[in-house]
């Protein structure tokens, strides 16, 4: 269980400081027409997501004239988000330089136009070199840095790759001792039946985040893999 979750976190911190070496140079250049979409489908690369499998660019949305003069003067008009991962994301890209501030205005009221269920955890204003995260089951908590900073910053964005706050050596009382056991014969029991790489890994990562009880539930999904594996398919697996 420490092993493969500190594997996760290994890859990741490794991804990250590729992401930053690349874009080191290129962010002071970049350009938000030209450049925004390579950068953030990168960015999403670090923490092993597909972007083209969760998240939409320019996702469409039905804006209503505010207050502050941000968008057109019209009663209703089309906004477009930069990136939308529903209920999770959601990231506006500027090019260097400009208003980050206002920027985050404008986010709000894009995500203020989705749906209840589409609401987002999370924006992230970012203009290459600038990063503004705001967590929205925090009251919009708001964590600052810049690009060569993401890595020591790197757990804030934890629900992207399935978790968060998943540190093995905290809380260790005898009931997470014995969950990590369990989860550790779990791991291995799949291993052996053919399941393996990335979606195995994230898996049992959100079983560890998502579980009241995860000693009994592992218990419980551990024995029904002594079972032959074609009476557990993944798609099964992956549902629960």
């Amino acid at each position: 269980m420490i092993a493969y979750a500190i594997d996760v976190e290994r890859n990741q911190s490794e991804s990250c400081r590729v992401f930053v070496n690349d874009w080191s140079e290129k962010s002071l250049t970049a350009r938000e027409e030209t450049d925004a979409q390579s950068f953030q489908i990168e960015f999403f690369n670090i923490f092993g997501v597909d972007r083209k499998k969760v998240a939409v660019f320019e996702n469409k949305v039905k804006l209503y004239r505010d207050r502050q003069g941000l968008f057109e003067n019209s009663a209703t008009f089309s906004g477009y988000i930069d990136l939308l991962w529903k209920g999770h994301i959601l990231i506006e890209m500027k090019s260097p330089g400009k208003d980050l501030e206002r920027a985050y205005e404008q986010a709000k009221g894009y995500a203020l136009a989705l749906d209840k269920k589409d609401f987002p955890k999370a924006i992230l204003i970012c203009d290459f070199v600038n990063f503004h995260y705001y967590n929205l089951l925090e009251d919009g908590k708001q964590y600052r840095f810049q690009l060569p900073q993401l890595p020591d910053h790197i757990e804030v964005f934890g629900d992207l790759a399935g978790y968060r706050d998943i540190d093995p050596f905290k809380r260790w009382d005898p009931v997470n001792i014995e969950a990590a056991v369990k989860m550790g014969e779990l791991h291995k029991r799949l291993r052996e039946i053919g399941y393996s790489g990335h979606q195995l890994e994230l898996y049992l990562v959100r079983l560890l985040n998502q579980q009241p009880h995860l000693s009994t539930y592992l218990s419980a999904v551990a024995q029904q893999y002594h079972q032959p594996v074609r009476q557990v398919p993944w798609k099964q697996l992956s549902s629960n």
